[in-house]
């Protein structure tokens, strides 16, 4: 039962957490007690996930598409799913580094 719930609305929650993300991101970038460095680290995280949420939310959607802008949605969205999880490391790295 709570299987169908949450199939029913994954894009739904997919959106509202890349929405939360992105606010995370703003809260990060506009504060004054964390050093540069690590609000460098905590932005381009809560970002590069936000991004990686909608990237992955787009790629769902266009699954089954069999027009061109639907190949390419797929692909071009599935490329940046595997690329915004190299910068979320490469995040966490610079977040690791600072500490």
């Amino acid at each position: 039962m709570i299987l169908d719930l949450l199939r029913t609305y994954q894009l739904d929650l997919m959106l509202v957490l890349s929405g939360a993300c992105i606010i995370i991101s703003l809260f990060v970038l506009r504060s004054k007690t964390i050093r540069p460095a690590k609000k460098r680290a905590l932005a381009l995280f809560e970002m590069g996930s936000a991004l990686l949420l909608v990237a992955d939310r787009t790629a769902y959607l266009f699954r089954g598409d069999s027009s061109d802008i639907g190949f390419w949605m797929v692909r071009v969205s599935n490329f940046f799913v595997f690329f915004l999880t190299l910068v979320i490391i490469y995040a966490f790295n610079m977040y690791v580094i600072d500490l």
